[in-house]
């Protein structure tokens, strides 16, 4: 976000507030100067001057009245060259705020270039104050939760309390409990005082629901009636408590089928989904590079290091691997990276075996791995068992032969392309390249 470079506030020596500019005016609310009714600038952002003057050009973060949080930049100018234009003793002090929280777009976070991700977040952004229950849709570790929290601190609600329940995560014994809560002494084991429900504990916030799918369908009547009543009552309890709710689901599974197969109801189906995103996988992106570099900015920063450079291989790798476990897998590579190497320029090398041994589409057999390295799927493999090594040329025969002694030696050692290279006397990186280069594929990999 732009920082408002042309948001200045003057102030004298006790934080008396001398002027602005008017870009300054619109950030603070008012109109013109005579509107502050010479107020200071502890009455906007709750600090002194004597705390901004030992924070001359750094960006410290203010208060403001509403809750917000104003980022600003203070400058001191120097009093030699002040003295002729002012009072003896007078100092200014010239504030540019440079962004504030509740100006953060927080579904920024999602949306990192891909069109079908970018047009789920515009669509976010024009529902999420609505009373509108959504259904988000995708695979497993597409980043569900992500974009629900994201609507949540977007939102009107933001601030309130997100409550987040995995569906799948709690025996079904315990789910009823945990979502209404019980009343005291209602069951064998329970608290003597009783227990709040997730559902109540999210009034006026917002309830997300992770995969709903395999909730169990006693449990959907009841949830189905909270949200047709807005009212809630705990196990073991008469009293029905009325809750503020704003609901978001989410699931990996197709709810239609569930529901032609009895184990979804039909009526809590059409009223979860209000409106309903599907969120693409992540070797269906056209972002991938941008997702795995916002994800190792991230995870640096967390680790207290500079983020490394991905090799323009690796990038080329990340693009043609299946991702089985998309960007939560993506997640868990770089923090595996991260906590074993410290170099800042990341290669082939750097990457774990397990991301070489998936066939394309990923569908190899665990057992036997297969190489394809990075090559396109679309790609008809050149070279498979046999070479065939007559060429025109000197350079094209040497070429040839050396395909067929990578072949034989990914044969010899059941493409294992770890052994394999260390065999020929190669980094597994170079063998990678040669593999691409030849269009090397697995016998059990062709068409």
């Amino acid at each position: 976000m732009p920082m408002k470079s042309r948001a200045v506030v003057a102030a004298d020596e006790h934080g008396k507030i001398l002027g602005a500019t008017p870009e300054a005016f619109a950030l603070l609310g008012i109109p013109e100067l005579r509107d502050l009714g010479g107020g200071s600038l502890q009455d906007i952002w709750q600090v002194s001057i004597q705390d901004l003057q030992p924070l001359s050009a750094r960006n410290i973060p203010l208060k403001l009245k509403d809750g917000a949080t104003t980022y600003a930049t203070t400058f001191l100018p120097d009093m030699r060259h002040q003295r002729s234009a002012t009072k003896p003793g007078l100092k200014r002090v010239a504030m540019i705020p440079a962004r504030t929280v509740s100006e953060t777009r927080h579904l920024d976070r999602v949306d990192t270039g891909d069109p079908t991700v970018r047009n789920i977040v515009g669509l976010c952004r024009k529902i999420i104050n609505k009373d509108l229950p959504v259904l988000i849709l995708g695979e497993t570790g597409v980043g569900k939760d992500t974009l629900a929290r994201c609507m949540h601190d977007e939102s009107e609600r933001n601030g309130r309390p997100y409550v987040a329940v995995n569906c799948a995560a709690i025996p079904a014994t315990l789910l009823a409990s945990e979502l209404f809560g019980y009343a005291p002494g209602s069951f064998t084991g329970a608290s003597r005082t009783g227990r709040v429900g997730k559902i109540q504990a999210s009034s006026s916030g917002t309830l997300f629901l992770d995969e709903i799918g395999d909730m169990p369908l006693d449990l959907q009547a009841h949830l189905l009636r909270v949200l047709e009543e807005r009212m809630v009552t705990p196990l073991g309890s008469t009293d029905s408590i009325p809750v503020d709710l704003h609901i978001i689901c989410a699931t990996h599974c197709k709810l239609p089928t569930l529901v032609e197969q009895g184990r979804f109801r039909s009526d809590l189906y059409f009223r979860i989904r209000g409106i309903q995103f599907t969120l693409p996988s992540l070797r269906d992106r056209t972002d991938i590079d941008e997702v795995a570099s916002r994800i190792m900015a991230d995870e640096a920063a967390a680790a207290g290091r500079l983020p490394p450079t991905f090799a323009p291989d690796v990038l080329e790798m990340f693009r043609q691997y299946p991702w089985p476990g998309n960007i939560r897998e993506l997640r868990s590579l770089i923090r595996l990276l991260l906590s074993v190497h410290s170099d800042q320029l990341l290669t082939l090398d750097h990457l774990p075996d397990e991301m070489f041994q998936w066939g394309e589409f990923g569908n190899a057999d665990r057992n036997e791995p297969t190489v394809t390295s990075g090559a396109p799927r679309s790609a008809k493999p050149a070279v498979a068992a046999k070479v065939d090594t007559s060429s025109q040329t000197l350079a094209a025969a040497n070429e040839a032969a050396e395909a067929a002694m990578i072949v034989e030696t990914l044969s010899a050692f059941k493409w294992n392309v770890t052994d394999a290279a260390r065999k020929l006397g190669i980094s597994r990186a170079t063998l990678h390249r040669k593999i691409r280069k030849f269009g090397i594929v697995s016998p059990n990999n062709q068409d």
